[in-house]
């Protein structure tokens, strides 16, 4: 079996508390070859800003409620993740609760991106030119403003 592996961790607000309050969470863990787990989550620059710069940080130490569970990867795939990864770190994307591109979305396109689902169901959960009064709104358990 393979020792390399993705999965979404979410936290739904219960954990945190002190650190975040009550705001939701989502974030990826990879393992790598070495068996080693690496967390990843995408949040605004500046906490609480519900639209702005964005970050990729280190979530190791983030508290979680819900797991995926683990999809093993090719190495292959899990390249594709770390690369993914490293673009985001190198050139965050914007932070726009609104329009989807939030911690949530992060995620599953990385998930997308590592499991080999296409491009275009990637493209679906980037954020548009559209006004944000025909976007649809993410269920409130996917918002994340830590």
């Amino acid at each position: 079996m393979s020792t390399y592996s993705i999965e979404i961790r979410s936290d739904l607000g219960q954990l945190n508390k002190g650190l975040h309050g009550l705001i939701p969470h989502s974030f990826i863990v990879i393992t790598g070859a070495d068996g080693a787990e690496h967390s990843y989550g995408f949040a605004p620059l500046i906490q609480g800003q519900a639209q702005g710069p964005g970050q990729i940080s280190d979530n190791s130490k983030h508290l979680w409620t819900n797991s995926s569970g683990k999809k093993f990867l090719t190495e292959a795939q899990y390249n594709n993740v770390v690369n993914y990864i490293n673009k985001s770190i190198a050139s965050p994307p914007q932070y726009d609760l609104y329009f989807g591109s939030q911690c949530a979305n992060w995620a599953i396109v990385g998930y997308f991106i590592a499991t080999g689902v296409s491009a275009m169901v990637s493209m679906l959960l980037s954020p548009t030119s559209k006004p944000p009064s025909a976007q649809p709104k993410p269920p409130s358990a996917h918002w994340c403003l830590i």
